[in-house]
């Protein structure tokens, strides 16, 4: 979705699913264009130990995600934690752990020092940088 270098917000009467099939759709014209990179030629996106730290952090962290935001999830957090470890199992740890650390940014959640610590490991794992938990840092209680 980033290397499509396009902004994709939510429309103001768009549910998640069409969101979704629209960045899908934009996903697969970028890889028309420039190609697809499978998985498999970055041995960190199947790193068994990463991904099972990812999954950890996923099961651990509290999402105590805002009312509004629950109507997107069944008012059940643990569809939302399926859905992440879904996409870091099957799909991208990388991607898995941007959306967690974006789910805490967006709605303003709390970071537990102990999920903290837990996030800067990963992020050195995969290389992610510093500037991307640096925005999270206010959270951290």
């Amino acid at each position: 979705m980033l290397a499509t270098e396009g902004n994709y917000p939510f429309g103001s009467d768009e549910v998640g699913r069409s969101f979704l099939l629209r960045v899908r759709a934009a996903c697969r014209q970028w890889q028309q264009v420039y190609g697809a990179v499978d998985a498999e030629s970055s041995p960190e996106w199947i790193s068994s130990r990463v991904a099972t730290e990812v999954r950890e952090a996923i099961g651990a962290t509290p999402l105590n995600l805002p009312e509004q935001c629950r109507e997107y999830v069944d008012a059940d957090v643990s569809v939302l934690r399926e859905v992440l470890d879904g996409c870091a199992h099957s799909a991208s740890v990388e991607l898995a752990f941007r959306l967690l650390l974006r789910i805490h940014l967006a709605n303003f959640i709390p970071v537990e020092s102990s999920s903290w610590e837990a996030y800067l490991r990963i992020a050195e794992e995969l290389s992610l940088g510093e500037e991307l938990l640096s925005s999270l840092e206010f959270l951290v209680s």
